[in-house]
C-alpha cells in the first residue's frame, strides 16, 4: 500500500496548446478568406466566423484568462480567503516546475489550516510525511491527517487508516484503520477500497 499524496499539475502546457490552436485557427480563417473569398460553396460565412471565434477564445484563455494571477490571489489570501490561500500553497508546492518553494507553500497551508480547512491539513500532513521543506516527522503527519480526516477529507481518511494499519506515526490499531479506510471508501476513494480488500484477504489467509 502507498500513501495518497495528491497535487496540482502545472497549467502552462495547456496555455501553450491554447495559444498554438488559437493562432492556427486564425491563420486558417485568414488563408481561406484570401484564397477563396469564403464563398458559400466553400466553408461558408458561418463556418469562417465560427472558426475565427474559436481561435480568438483560445488566444483569450492563453494570454488573459490563464494569466498569472498571483498578485491578486495574494491580496485575497492575506485577507483570509481560504480558497486563495490553498491556491497559493498548491502553486508554490506543485506548479513551479523543478523548483518548488516549500517555505511559501507551508506558510499558506498553515494559514488555511488555522481556518479549519481539511484539505490544507491533509497537505501539511503530506509535507511532514515526505519531508518536503520541513523535518520529516510521521507523528506530526498522522496528527494532521487525523484532524483532517475528522473534517471529512477522504485522502486523510485513507492516509490515517493506512498509518494505523502499518503503525506509522502512531500505534497499530486495525479496528481504527478499517474504520477510516471504510469512511474514505464510502466517499469513492478507490485506493481505500483496494486497501480494505487487501486487509480482508490478509485476515482470511491468517485464519487456520
Amino acid at each position: 500500500m502507498k500513501f495518497n499524496i495528491k497535487g496540482m499539475k502545472t497549467k502552462m502546457s495547456f496555455r501553450v496548446i491554447c495559444a498554438f490552436l488559437g493562432f492556427l485557427l486564425l491563420f486558417m480563417v485568414i488563408s481561406l478568406i484570401i484564397m477563396t473569398g469564403v464563398r458559400d460553396e466553400d466553408i461558408g460565412i458561418d463556418g469562417a466566423v465560427l472558426l475565427g471565434f474559436v481561435g480568438i477564445y483560445f488566444l483569450y484563455y492563453a494570454f488573459w484568462q490563464g494569466r498569472n494571477r498571483i498578485p491578486e490571489t495574494v491580496k485575497k489570501a492575506e485577507l483570509g480567503d481560504l480558497e486563495s490561500q490553498l491556491q497559493l500553497a498548491n502553486y508554490y508546492r506543485w506548479e513551479i516546475i523543478g523548483d518548488p518553494n516549500f517555505k511559501e507553500a507551508f506558510k499558506w497551508y498553515m494559514m488555511a489550516a488555522e481556518g479549519g480547512d481539511a484539505a490544507a491539513l491533509n497537505n501539511l500532513g503530506c509535507m511532514y510525511l515526505m519531508g518536503d521543506g520541513v523535518e520529516e516527522c510521521s507523528e506530526k503527519a498522522f496528527k494532521l491527517f487525523h484532524k483532517s480526516a475528522e473534517g471529512g477529507n477522504d485522502s486523510s481518511q485513507y492516509n490515517s487508516g493506512l498509518m494505523l494499519h502499518e503503525g506509522i506515526g502512531t500505534e497499530k490499531n486495525k479496528d481504527e484503520a478499517v474504520k477510516w479506510l471504510r469512511l474514505a471508501a464510502q466517499q469513492g476513494h478507490e485506493e481505500a477500497e483496494t486497501a480494505l480488500n487487501n486487509i480482508t484477504k490478509e485476515e482470511g489467509q491468517s485464519e487456520p
